[in-house]
């Protein structure tokens, strides 16, 4: 995996990871990549497979109305009430004789949407790149920027 960056004055143009395709035969079925190789479909499926299943899972609000502002993407929200006996330990077991609850507003996301966003996003990322492999890079010769058209240098490359 590499990054890469243009590097010109007021350009922002930069390219995370290479891609492959390779398929190795392995008993770790629970990572993708580590057998069909590391590509956009095999990090959607590691990053979302737990997503599958329908369900409400805690979600940071904030994020939520970033992701709203700056894409436009509407994640599904709830606010939930819960409540839980507070855990002392062993040594000051007070519970029993003060009956401490602790209670909180839970922010919770619905998996399905989270699962779309997670759609969207690896297709924003497989759009913006211009490089989909490190052989597609050393076989450009001009290695131009998509953005400004300046010549890329290989010493941009991290």
């Amino acid at each position: 995996m590499s990054y890469i960056r243009c590097g010109q004055r007021g350009c922002d143009f930069s390219q995370d990871d290479w891609w492959s395709l390779t398929f190795k035969p392995q008993w770790k079925f629970w990572r993708w990549s580590s057998v069909f190789g590391y590509n956009p479909i095999t990090m959607l499926l590691e990053n979302s497979g737990d997503l599958l299943k329908p369900r409400w899972v805690r979600f940071d609000a904030h994020f939520a109305r970033q992701i709203e502002s700056e894409h436009g993407f509407k994640i599904r929200l709830r606010e939930v009430h819960k409540e839980e006996p507070i855990q002392w330990g062993d040594i000051l077991n007070i519970n029993e004789k003060y009956g401490d609850i602790r209670s909180w507003n839970e922010i919770q996301a619905f998996s399905w949407s989270l699962l779309r966003w997670e759609v969207y996003r690896a297709w924003l990322k497989i759009r913006k790149m211009k490089w989909y492999t490190f052989k597609q890079y050393k076989n450009d010769p001009y290695k131009l920027c998509p953005r400004c058209n300046h010549r890329i240098p290989d010493s941009m490359i991290d």
